[in-house]
């Protein structure tokens, strides 16, 4: 009887700590969400880094942001060149552009 106590309150807590965690997984996925596209041109010194800084916030990770831009555009981004026009995902507020 003694083995059953320990075992129960690992369920229990188990249980307790499960709603708050699902709850915040679907808290980041929903800051990774986005409906519009917005368009960045290179400039000399652009990094995918500071292109990712730019079009995010304190909500996402950086290289989350660098690997969503990746997926969205087609072409190679190992190398930027200056005048490349990229696709960047603009999250809820997000929108600003670079000319």
């Amino acid at each position: 009887m003694e083995i059953a106590k320990p075992v129960i309150v690992a369920a229990l807590t188990f249980l307790l700590i499960l709603p708050i965690s699902h709850h915040r997984w679907a808290e980041m996925q929903s800051a990774y969400e986005y409906s519009n596209v917005g368009e960045w041109r290179v400039d000399q010194g652009d990094t995918l880094w500071e292109i990712a800084t730019f079009y995010s916030d304190n909500r996402h990770d950086t290289s989350k942001v660098i690997d969503i831009i990746k997926s969205m555009n087609e072409e190679d981004l190992a190398v930027l060149h200056i005048g490349q026009r990229i696709q960047v995902p603009l999250f809820d507020c997000m929108g600003q552009e670079k000319w």
